[in-house]
């Protein structure tokens, strides 16, 4: 049976990150992937928002070789083995579909990245990520390229601090996060095996600071972005999208006989 919903008030997804900005960016700019490498041997993570589905990828790593991957692609990832130490240009070309199940669209996207390979040690954070600033929601996809013997999640700090109360904990995810009136100051850790001291190097970060507008902009973007409501009829789950509240709130939904 299909019951009308009733609202009581609206909520973006708990720690207010979203997967819909409040204007449309251009979706390739934020897909980007993560590049790690230690001597000859290069390892690449994909990022994608939790609604990505890939298909297929075709990695190029900058040396005339080539791979594609159309077979339990996942979330993405590769690695490859140089020949020579050099600076190369590895390009990912990806094919899939975004906003999976809900209203899948397809997605085909090329990005590159510059990638140095030593034929010696280096231990260098490289921490580096994308920042787009849409209304009062901010795109947080990380770019970095580093060096060494292989980085992991910071083991005391958050992976993303985003300045603003919220974390985050995934290295190749790409979050969009909600911000009131402000400046913030968000940061992205790296942790990992110092080769040259023989210890764990927990030092390794990379921030930025930015403003996001008074009341009136937040209100318009707001305004601008509406509430989403799927699926519907609803079953055993309903998803709520569209505006944020302080963390913590309630959902009430009630079908047109009040329950």
């Amino acid at each position: 049976m299909k019951h009308a919903l009733t609202l009581t008030f609206a909520l973006v997804v708990p720690c207010c990150l979203s997967t819909t900005p409040t204007h449309a960016q251009t979706e390739c700019d934020k897909r980007t992937f993560v590049t790690t490498t230690s001597l000859d041997q290069s390892a690449f993570t994909v990022l994608t928002y939790a609604t990505d589905q890939l298909d297929s990828l075709r990695w190029d790593f900058g040396d005339g070789t080539t791979l594609w991957q159309t077979e339990n692609v996942g979330t993405g990832s590769a690695g490859h083995t140089y020949a020579a130490p050099g600076t190369y240009t590895v390009t990912l070309e990806r094919w899939g579909v975004r906003n999976f199940p809900q209203d899948p669209m397809p997605l085909h996207c090329t990005h590159s990245i510059t990638n140095v390979v030593y034929d010696d040690f280096v231990d260098d954070c490289g921490g580096d990520f994308l920042t787009l600033v849409d209304g009062n929601v901010v795109t947080f996809a990380n770019r970095s390229v580093m060096q060494g013997s292989g980085f992991l999640a910071h083991s005391s700090e958050p992976l993303w601090d985003f300045g603003n109360g919220q974390q985050g904990n995934f290295l190749n995810r790409i979050y969009d996060v909600v911000y009131a009136p402000g400046t913030y100051t968000a940061c992205l850790y790296y942790g990992g095996w110092s080769f040259v001291s023989k210890e764990p190097m927990y030092d390794c970060e990379t921030c930025t600071t930015f403003t996001i507008g008074g009341a009136t902009a937040v209100a318009e973007a707001d305004a601008a972005a509406g509430l989403q409501l799927y699926p519907n009829p609803a079953g055993s789950w309903l998803a709520v999208r569209g505006v944020a509240v302080p963390a913590g709130a309630e959902v009430v939904v009630l079908d047109g006989l009040g329950r």
